[in-house]
């Protein structure tokens, strides 16, 4: 069994994630006035030290090495806190945060965490819903079955011939075996590739076709079953109804969120082929 233990919330990566995001937006508002000049010593920048900041990096110490830190570690927390809380408002000042792909990229995910839909986990009846109104999304992909003879170079000469006149070849061990029964196509796909998927699923039924080539050699098949898409039952697919109804309620709620912000941030369309932005682009 794997031992469970709760982890402090300053360890949390989401609550890193959330306090990044909320501190970087306080920041700015606070530095804006100053962006235009280097006022390093303005009020509206000082950086505050508290009682409750300093035990929370002495308990962050205390949770990393098993004990609380002694006077001169504990000033060591300070000076190495304030020396990251000066550059990260320097970055800011500087709008490395908007310059930067990887931290631009975290601050989006950020808030889009923050904006997801927080209503209940839908009930089965609701799930049950969704599930019918959008029945063409839950289907069983195509699946095949064959027989085959692999060989990890090339074909013997006449291999074909002989297994189409009723002898049996060995050839070389093949990882999934010779026999496949109901193989989906993305599995197919990606172990044989795409070319060889699409020459068996237009193979007329047992008849022995090839060599197909794939990654890992030539194969001689012989195509025994042939299932196209079918409708999943509920329980199949629960699991992918679920993600999807949340990921439509999520959008739904950054949608309106973003309707929200389009005040504050206009669009100006400068491209010389379009006047306007197409509501497409929001949605």
């Amino acid at each position: 069994m794997v031992a469970w233990y709760r982890r402090p919330w300053t360890r949390d990566p989401l609550i890193a994630f959330l306090l990044l995001g909320g501190s970087i937006f306080a920041i700015e508002r606070i530095a804006a006035p100053g962006r235009g000049g280097d006022a390093a010593d303005s009020s509206g920048n000082a950086i505050v030290l508290t009682d409750a900041l300093e035990q929370r990096l002495a308990s962050d110490f205390q949770y990393l090495q098993g004990r609380a830190p002694d006077a001169k570690e504990r000033a060591a927390l300070i000076a190495r806190w304030l020396e990251d809380e000066q550059l990260f408002r320097e970055a800011l000042h500087l709008n490395l945060h908007r310059s930067d792909a990887k931290v631009r990229a975290r601050l989006i995910d950020t808030l889009r965490q923050l904006w997801r839909d927080t209503r209940d986990a839908p009930g089965e009846a609701t799930l049950q819903g969704y599930f019918q109104a959008n029945r063409e999304r839950y289907l069983r992909e195509p699946r095949l079955s064959f027989d085959q003879v692999f060989f990890a170079g090339r074909a013997p000469e006449g291999a074909l011939e002989k297994l189409r006149a009723g002898e049996t070849l060995t050839g070389d061990p093949f990882w999934l075996g010779n026999r496949l029964e109901g193989y989906g196509e993305s599995i197919l796909r990606s172990n044989f590739g795409g070319t060889f998927y699409e020459l068996l699923w237009q193979a007329p039924l047992d008849q022995w076709i090839g060599p197909l080539r794939s990654p890992r050699g030539a194969h001689l098949v012989r195509l025994t079953g042939r299932d196209d898409r079918a409708p999943l039952p509920f329980e199949a697919a629960r699991a992918a109804v679920l993600t999807d109804w949340q990921a439509e309620h999520d959008r739904a709620a950054l949608r309106a969120r973003l309707k929200q912000l389009e005040m504050r941030y206009p669009l100006i369309d400068e491209r010389s082929r379009a006047t306007s932005m197409p509501s497409s682009i929001r949605n």
